[in-house]
């Protein structure tokens, strides 16, 4: 599992939570995005969990560059702002989950579970590990009536 985070102690705080829980999951922790990309050039990981405000290039630009350039691991977004909007950007771009801080410790190692389970069970058929990462990155809009006869009045 790969883990970005920028504050070292809650960083410690994830790392101790999933070595008490789960020892057999090996957690590599990195404190930003650019990072986070290096080592996703390097080798797969099951799962990525990441904070949302980083350094630089934030947990959605990770997201996005994840989906674009290496893989379609399960990726669980963590912000401390309860924004709606943020969730709806995450779930379209192909985020697993977004949790908010403060997480319950329970909730967390719930959601890992589950993420590291539709995860090795999409690599075991051969596919993407959940329906959200068969949407398009962009919306496109359908057209409209008004659309039709713009583009036929312009084609006279």
């Amino acid at each position: 599992m790969l883990l970005v985070e920028d504050d070292r102690r809650t960083a410690f705080a994830y790392e101790s939570l999933l070595a008490s829980k789960h020892p057999d999951i090996a957690v590599e922790t990195v404190f930003c995005a650019e990072d986070a990309l290096l080592h996703l050039s390097k080798r797969d990981y099951d799962l990525i969990l990441s904070d949302f405000k980083l350094p630089g290039l934030d947990g959605l630009g990770l997201l996005v560059a994840r989906y674009c350039l290496y893989s379609r691991v399960p990726f669980v977004l963590i912000s401390a702002y309860g924004d709606r909007e943020l969730e709806h950007r995450a779930a379209r771009l192909g985020a697993y989950a977004v949790l908010h801080k403060p997480i319950a410790p329970d909730a967390l190692i719930h959601v890992i579970e589950r993420a590291l389970t539709k995860g090795r069970c999409a690599i075991e058929q051969g596919r993407a590990t959940d329906h959200v990462y068969d949407r398009p990155i962009l919306h496109q809009p359908k057209k409209t009536v008004a659309d039709e006869r713009v583009k036929f009045r312009t084609n006279r």
